[in-house]
């Protein structure tokens, strides 16, 4: 290839490389960096006092002044200044001479190429990414909010309906006062125990006492009696028959006393502040003085020989008299011949006469002490007392299991053996599996309301108050928990804003600059196109991408 076909090649120069370019064909070099920095002060100084030009004005705002930019500005200043040039051409005006200095000072060496190649290096590489990045991340930050938000709308919808429903379940409004409400709730389970009462109480239920009974009589020789009792399900039976009256009742078969009112303290009467005279001193009646009834003045021991010695009656025949005082070393001891002689006067027993009665309902003292009522125990309704309470649940369970077996019995096939297993049994022993599945219907229905979780809440929240502050505690942090989302909403909403607006800022930014920077590339090729005779120079890389 001749070497005028080779001056006719464009140059190809990648813009991450346009400064090394430079300095490697010694075009430029590295220090005309510290150049560049007086250059910039001396272009501060001089855009301080520029003529009202519209074009220098748009120029100047916001962007930054390179080595074009002063060439241009000299263009306009050539008109605004025409006033001030002289017969040889040169300008006597100080804004046209600042900024032909800066011209010429951007010349020597070729610093404005230098300066031109950084500044675009760092807009491909640095500047514009960054922006780029920045307003992609407010992009997908904007997303991400909107489906944030959905899901926290949907999360805090599904919490305040949790909330209302659990509410509902335990019959309190869930208002501000919450524990409050939990307090009163144990004012429902005579209410709930109401519906217990009543299948316990049912033809259904009481058939099925009726048959186990009866297959109990027929297959075991001796019918099981409860601990305490004679009768077959004793309290399970009285339920049936008299309802969840109270404890006192079930014991004592008697109905329950009714409280009586505590009786008022007596209050004084006019004879008894009689002798209290108009001074608010106490009369005696003794006339100033007491009178002890001794006549004397004197208090007589009845001593007899007048010795001042207090005879014990301990004297036995045998011990030194007081004559025989000094005579020996036992003076004022008493001799026992015998002692087992004494009587202390103790006895085996004694009869206080106390009278002690289940569930504390009765204290009698059969002498001179007045008997008291129930106890708060002993007047609790069967249901409510968690012993009597516990004596039925057992019961109804094993009530629950003879039937569940009879129906699994009866689901068989029947055989020989099974029927004359029967044979003579009387009525109520043998029944259809459609009859024992319909006594089995109330007897399963009581024992699910007995230890179903209503009931049981109600209980723990009448018998402990720590249970009533730890359901208050997460029912109140429920009903907080949507209001916490919705406020979770509020600042995604904000930060949202936040992403728009910056997003709004950015891309007319990235514009500019790109806009700036594909100027600056173009008269940086003709630039360099100039130093090498008007060959073709393209910057390639990532700057064509913008």
């Amino acid at each position: 290839m001749s070497s005028s076909a080779a001056n006719e090649l464009p140059i190809d120069i990648k813009d991450t490389k346009l400064c090394d370019w430079l300095v490697d064909r010694r075009w430029t070099t590295l220090e005309n960096r510290d150049q560049a920095v007086e250059i910039r002060k001396h272009i501060n100084d001089a855009i301080r006092d520029m003529p009202d030009v519209d074009e220098i004005t748009e120029m100047l705002a916001g962007s930054y002044i390179t080595y074009y930019h002063c060439k241009r500005i000299v263009e306009l200043l050539k008109v605004s200044e025409a006033d001030s040039r002289s017969f040889f051409g040169s300008y006597s005006s100080k804004r046209m001479k600042d900024w032909l200095e800066i011209l010429t000072m951007y010349e020597k060496d070729h610093i404005y190429l230098g300066e031109s190649a950084r500044i675009l290096q760092h807009n491909v590489e640095y500047e514009i990414p960054s922006l780029k990045r920045k307003l992609s991340a407010a992009q997908t930050r904007i997303n991400d909010s909107h489906r944030r938000e959905t899901e926290l709308r949907a999360k805090a919808q599904t919490t305040q309906e949790d909330f209302v429903v659990t509410c509902q379940k335990m019959g309190i409004a869930g208002g501000d006062n919450i524990q409050e409400e939990l307090q009163q709730l144990p004012m429902l389970l005579p209410h709930e125990l109401e519906k217990v009462t009543a299948l316990v109480q049912s033809d259904a239920f009481k058939s099925a006492l009726a048959h186990y009974t009866a297959f109990v009589d027929f297959t075991m020789d001796e019918i099981p009696k409860d601990d305490e009792t004679e009768v077959l399900f004793k309290i399970l039976r009285f339920v049936t028959e008299q309802g969840n009256t109270s404890c006192f009742e079930y014991e004592t078969g008697q109905p329950l006393p009714e409280l009586s009112e505590p009786s008022a303290a007596p209050q004084p009467t006019a004879a008894d502040s009689a002798d209290v005279d108009a001074g608010g001193e106490i009369d005696f009646g003794d006339g100033g003085e007491i009178d002890f009834g001794d006549g004397g003045g004197e208090i007589d021991f009845g001593d007899g020989d007048g010795s001042g010695a207090i005879d014990f009656g301990d004297s036995v025949d045998g011990a030194a008299s007081d004559g025989d005082s000094g005579k020996s070393g036992t003076e004022g001891w008493v001799e026992v011949s015998d002692p087992g002689a004494i009587d202390f006067g103790d006895v085996d027993t004694v009869d206080l006469g106390i009278q002690v009665a289940d569930f504390g309902m009765e204290v009698g003292v059969t002498e001179d002490v007045e008997t008291e009522g129930p106890t708060a125990a002993a007047r609790e309704p069967l249901l409510i007392n968690t012993t009597t309470r516990n004596k039925i649940v057992d019961q109804i369970i094993q009530l629950e299991s003879f039937l569940l077996q009879r129906a699994d019995e009866l689901s068989q096939d029947i055989d020989i053996t099974s029927i004359n297993q029967f044979e003579g049994a009387k009525a109520g022993v043998v029944q259809s599996k459609p009859a024992v599945v319909a006594m089995l219907a109330p007897v399963m229905e009581a024992l699910a309301l007995l230890q179903g979780k209503r009931i049981q809440q109600l209980f723990l929240i009448r018998g402990s108050a720590k249970y009533v502050d730890r359901l208050a505690s997460s029912l109140r942090q429920q009903k907080f928990q949507s209001m916490t989302i919705l406020g979770r909403i509020e600042r995604l909403d904000e930060q949202r804003t936040a992403s728009q607006t910056l997003m709004e800022e950015c891309a007319p930014k990235i514009a500019g600059l790109i806009k700036q920077t594909k100027v600056l590339q173009r008269n940086v090729e003709s630039s360099i196109s100039g130093l090498y005779k008007g060959r073709a120079v393209n910057v390639i890389g990532d700057i064509n991408n913008l």
